[in-house]
């Protein structure tokens, strides 16, 4: 799969475990224009708000002070962007309807590259 449209995009990562902000790092380093790292909710809401060239959130579904799913709520009150979820979270049905409703699409950890590529090609 050719990933050449991610080349001038931006994306904000929502992460407050050090070694998934790494390995998120690692995967888009070499295919996007920028990446911009958030360690919490309402960091994330803040930089969406704030800096109208992110193209797309990767969001952590359990993040301090405002969880993923309360911030992507947030989020869809002023900005039509794409929200994907990434969770290591065993999906209940209370979860998945989250997943389903809060965010456009979502990633279970651990994934690989190819898999996170496709899915964030599949919104931009």
């Amino acid at each position: 799969m050719n990933f050449d449209t991610l080349k001038d995009k931006t994306i904000l990562i929502a992460e407050d475990d050090f070694n998934s902000r790494l390995l998120l790092q690692e995967y888009l380093d070499d295919y996007v224009l920028e990446l911009i790292f958030a360690k919490d909710g309402l960091q994330v809401i803040n930089s969406v708000k704030e800096n109208q060239q992110i193209d797309l959130v990767l969001m952590d579904f359990k993040l301090p002070q405002i969880s993923g799913v309360e911030a992507s709520k947030r989020i869809r009150k002023f900005s039509a962007i794409p929200v994907i979820a990434q969770t290591a979270s065993i999906l209940t049905k209370e979860t998945k309807e989250q997943l389903n409703t809060y965010f456009d699409d979502y990633l279970l950890k651990p994934f690989n590259q190819d898999d996170l590529l496709r899915t964030i090609c599949k919104y931009l």
